[in-house]
């Protein structure tokens, strides 16, 4: 399939009747109606070699994670998704399978999140890589990592570690339920509308819960006490974790790539929506083990 055969079956798998898209795929650039209050763009890059292993992944995962992953940025913004662009580089020779299977993950990832994908481009590289454009908007204004407060809890939307676990899992050749949250994971922008709502400042956990929980803290000029006995993990993971030789602690805490939200508010949060696992202080940032020891090791993915 060349390139122009590609766009073709983009444009046939993504069209739609969306009203927030005056002009799609096909054209120089896409157009949009005008967007209300404020406008977020968020872009995430997914580099083979480096964010993911194609012995584990399919093609269609590879393009459906690295939306949700770009997405799981305007969900922490309290964002709804309006557009997606995606930009690709496709090694020579890649097969007609791989490339239908991204045409496949994207359209797939378009109906899961309902967000019309209207453009990106093409180009050759040296290994698979998407780049991810999303735009998304808010009514008032978005909520940002800076505005905790001493007294705030500290919540997360989900199970955390769970991705870590499943990516142990494949490097190990086994393949379970715990593997396909790590090739699929979601894109919590049901909770957007509580987090503008509700949240005094939020993060999306891609590079694990002591990373954004810092990076939270910093940002506002705060500290933070959570503790691990407190964070939700899926039944069975802990006992997975050991067996395949991991402490289950340490992958809630750096394990990363769960896209979950962790947020802060003064106020209750429905336990059916988010778990508390702490509260906003004004001394350091603390992670306290199920035993009261403090934690010590890493805390999350570092980038360079």
């Amino acid at each position: 399939m060349n390139e122009d055969g590609l766009i073709e079956a983009l444009r046939a798998r993504l069209a739609g009747d969306d009203p927030r898209v005056v002009v799609g795929i096909g054209d120089d650039a896409a157009v949009l109606a005008t967007l209300a209050g404020q406008a977020v763009v968020s872009v995430d890059a997914q580099v083979e070699g480096v964010h993911f292993d194609r012995r584990w992944l399919e093609t269609a995962d590879v393009a459906h994670r690295g939306i949700s992953a770009a997405l799981s940025d305007l969900a922490a913004m309290g964002a709804e998704a309006t557009a997606v662009l995606v930009s690709w580089e496709l090694p020579a020779g890649e097969p007609e399978a791989g490339l239908r299977g991204l045409v496949d993950g994207l359209a797939e990832a378009s109906r899961d999140y309902r967000v019309p994908i209207v453009g990106g481009n093409v180009a050759r590289g040296p290994a698979l890589s998407q780049h991810t454009t999303v735009i998304g908007e808010v009514r008032r204004a978005a909520t940002l990592r800076s505005g905790a407060k001493p007294g705030d809890g500290v919540f997360v939307s989900g199970p955390l570690g769970t991705a870590a676990v499943g990516l142990r899992a494949l490097m190990a050749g086994e393949n379970d339920a715990f593997a396909q949250r790590w090739r699929r994971p979601t894109a919590r922008l049901d909770l957007a509308r509580l987090i503008a709502a509700q949240a005094s400042a939020c993060v999306d956990i891609s590079d694990g819960l002591g990373s954004e929980l810092t990076h939270l803290a910093r940002a506002s000029g705060v500290g933070a006490r959570v503790e691990l006995a407190r964070v939700p993990t899926a039944p069975g993971q802990a006992e997975r974790a050991r067996a395949l030789g991991h402490d289950p602690e340490a992958l809630v805490v750096a394990g990363g790539e769960d896209y979950e939200l962790l947020f802060t508010s003064i106020a209750p949060v429905d336990p059916r929506l988010a778990t508390r696992v702490g509260e906003i202080t004004d001394g350091d940032v603390e992670i306290v083990r199920a035993d009261g020891a403090r934690w010590s090791g890493e805390r999350g993915f570092r980038h360079r």
